[in-house]
């Protein structure tokens, strides 16, 4: 991958704003397991000397109530509480365009924001016409993503890149056809963002994806290469799991941890 210009990151927060009480059986696929689990809804927040790389980008209340979702505060809200303005945000990254990680684009009017094209192209393409293909996504988030697109600060990627030094970007696919995780790297320490390919700690220990996935053997290889990021040091943070915010220490308010 190309080095790209611009400061590393200095750090890695967790920022949760909206949640929804379920079991394991409801994240993995073919489970039966009962036992309760909380989902998370958060964003990722990495400051930089230069500005604030931001992955995911949220959703609204209104989406929230439809989708059974209890909604804690907006997004914005939370990242205040973190000291992040939508106007610090130069990148954005989505780590694939589902409702819950690609709304309210339109908060963050001059960022870049980088996204696998075969989501795009899935999510605006013909497969669209069937409700079930549709049915994890907003129209008004790709109507905002071809705001963006017609700015000219949509940066689309055709596999694994380096957003900036200590932010790399794999292509996985499974979940959606350009699911991506983000490796963060401060220091000598590495956090591994997994996004849906984990929506809980269970998904990674049993190898077993969530119900909701475009392709199954993607799903697996998905797990493989998590695998092969976490055996060359770097921690694996599940997408959704609450377990996140009790394992790291807070920063600062309630509804955000320090991952690095």
């Amino acid at each position: 991958m190309s080095e790209p210009a611009g400061a590393g990151p200095r750090a890695l927060l967790q920022v949760a704003f909206a949640s929804r009480a379920t079991t394991v059986a409801q994240c993995l696929l073919r489970s039966t397991d009962t036992t309760p689990v909380e989902l998370v809804y958060g964003l990722w927040v990495l400051p930089t000397d230069d500005g604030v790389v931001l992955v995911d980008t949220g959703f609204d209340e209104d989406v929230a109530v439809r989708r059974g979702i209890a909604y804690h505060r907006t997004p914005l809200e939370a990242l205040d509480g973190v000291g992040v303005a939508p106007a610090d945000v130069t990148d954005v990254v989505l780590t694939h365009l589902h409702f819950d990680h690609a709304g309210r684009l339109d908060d963050f009017p001059a960022a870049r924001v980088h996204v696998q094209r075969a989501d795009v192209e899935f999510y605006t393409g013909p497969a669209m016409r069937f409700p079930l293909c549709a049915s994890s996504t907003e129209k008004a988030d790709l109507a905002a993503l071809e705001r963006v697109r017609a700015d000219g600060r949509l940066h689309l990627l055709d596999g694994s890149a380096r957003v900036r030094p200590g932010i790399d970007l794999h292509l996985v696919g499974g979940h959606t056809p350009g699911s991506q995780v983000v490796q963060v790297t401060v220091g000598e320490r590495s956090v591994v963002l997994a996004s849906d390919v984990a929506h809980v700690y269970e998904n990674l220990e049993r190898a077993v994806p969530f119900p909701v996935l475009h392709d199954l053997p993607g799903c697996c290889e998905a797990f493989e290469t998590v695998e092969r990021l976490a055996a060359s040091g770097a921690q694996v943070v599940p997408g959704h799991d609450g377990r996140v915010m009790e394992r790291y220490p807070t920063a600062g308010v309630p509804f955000a941890v320090c991952l690095l």
